[in-house]
């Protein structure tokens, strides 16, 4: 049952991660976007549905590329039961990376070629999954050493 409960938080995991990731992205996109349209309302409609279409996309094709890599991951925290958020931020960062350095996806317009941005959208990735799943990470439970001190 456990192992089951873990899978279920690391796919919830894996989704809020890559979900925060993307957020992260597109508002730095619409952070870029808005200034140059900002004094025409009619443009500022049509970036925000740019960006927005663009995260929907982002998120199918980020979601789809980083799966293999998040999953390594993932199964490496839980097999050594690794609890740290900075091996979810330092993961999250390397997913980021292997991501940005992909051949699977030359050009794509909506991945951000900003080193700042996707090393941002990794941490936060990162961070995310760790806030849901990593915290309690391991197949086994943790145990609970209690700490035998005499009564004065």
């Amino acid at each position: 049952m456990h192992v089951v409960l873990r899978l279920v938080l690391d796919c919830i995991g894996y989704l809020a991660a890559a979900m925060a990731a993307v957020l992260l992205i597109s508002l730095v996109a619409w952070s870029r976007a808005y200034a140059p349209v900002s004094g025409d309302p009619a443009l500022v409609g049509m970036t925000a549905f740019v960006v927005l279409t663009d995260a929907f996309v982002l998120f199918w094709i980020l979601g789809s590329t980083a799966l293999l890599p998040s999953i390594a991951a993932v199964l490496l925290g839980e097999a050594l039961s690794l609890r740290s958020w900075v091996y979810y931020g330092a993961a999250g960062l390397a997913v980021a990376f292997l991501v940005a350095h992909s051949s699977l996806l030359p050009d794509y317009p909506a991945l951000p070629t900003d080193p700042r941005v996707s090393a941002a959208a990794g941490l936060v990735g990162g961070l995310v999954h760790w806030l849901l799943a990593g915290r309690s990470a391991g197949l086994r439970k943790a145990s609970r050493a209690v700490e035998a001190s005499p009564h004065i």
